[in-house]
């Protein structure tokens, strides 16, 4: 899930043990992305999620209260230059030169399902993308340097 679908989700979207949702970019096509809530994960909404569990309550407190769509967008947009940040602090210190945002963390994890051989529909589905040839692209970028690893080997 990228943040803006995250920020977005309500308790309507969560079940005992998966999340049900829309992504924000494509919500016009109307299709469900359906998310199995691992341990991971529930450590997380026990942690940081509202504690008020109604349907259209938000699961997290970001639009809380927010109601104007223009103030929402400035808001997500802000809570992605925060986590940037703080992911690039953690990158830091663990070694990692390269830079991290949220948009690597969702390439990395479709990359990840790729080459542990998962299909490519089901990674297709995952990302919320409608056509094989986006996602194709979207894993297509990160793949260069395995690529480039087997053309050295020359």
């Amino acid at each position: 899930m990228n943040f803006t679908d995250i920020i977005h989700l309500t308790w309507q979207d969560i079940n005992d043990d998966k999340i049900l949702f829309q992504r924000q970019k494509t919500m016009k096509s109307n299709t469900d992305i359906s998310v199995r809530i691992n341990d991971t994960m529930r450590e997380v909404l026990d942690r940081w999620a509202n504690k008020q569990k109604n349907e259209k309550d938000f699961v997290f407190p970001f639009l809380v209260g927010i109601n104007s769509l223009e103030k929402r967008k400035a808001e997500v947009h802000q809570v992605v230059k925060v986590t940037n940040h703080c992911m690039n602090q953690i990158g830091a210190k663990l070694g990692i030169k390269e830079k991290l945002n949220t948009y690597v963390a969702r390439h990395s994890s479709a990359t990840r399902l790729l080459r542990s051989n998962a299909p490519l529909a089901m990674i297709k589905e995952k990302l919320g993308h409608k056509k094989f040839s986006t996602t194709e692209s979207y894993l297509g970028s990160f793949e260069k340097e395995v690529e480039d690893k087997y053309l050295d080997k020359l």
